[in-house]
């Protein structure tokens, strides 16, 4: 059966939170690296994040939250696998956390979720 390279993209975004935008013309260029999943606790968060990336075989990380439509609202170089975010600049909703390492390559995306106290 032969999947076509749309369908491949489609499936490996659903599947593995692979979020960037480029066009896909063969099966060969999406390049998706799920190595492990991070602690980032407590979700839903007042705005104090602590984050755990010990699974993840990098000495350094690129923080990113987009707003639900994909605009970049903050971004931070992390050098450290156990961090505490304070996000309280954010108002009360959803947004997305990526994760990626050096090179640019998304690690993992995931909901966050900011509440009032």
């Amino acid at each position: 059966m032969k999947i076509s390279a749309t369908i491949f993209f489609l499936l490996a975004t659903v599947y593995f939170g692979y979020s960037q935008n480029k066009e896909i013309t063969e099966s060969s260029d999406l390049k998706v690296t799920n190595v492990g999943t991070p602690t980032i606790y407590p979700n839903p968060s007042y705005g104090m994040l602590r984050v755990n990336l010990k699974k993840y075989p990098y000495k350094k990380f690129e923080l990113v939250i987009k707003n639900i439509i994909g605009k970049n609202l903050w971004s931070q170089m992390i050098d450290s696998p156990e961090e505490t975010l304070d996000l309280g600049f954010l108002s009360k909703g959803s947004y997305l956390l990526s994760i990626k390492n050096t090179q640019g390559d998304n690690l993992q995306s995931m909901r966050l979720v900011i509440i009032d106290p």
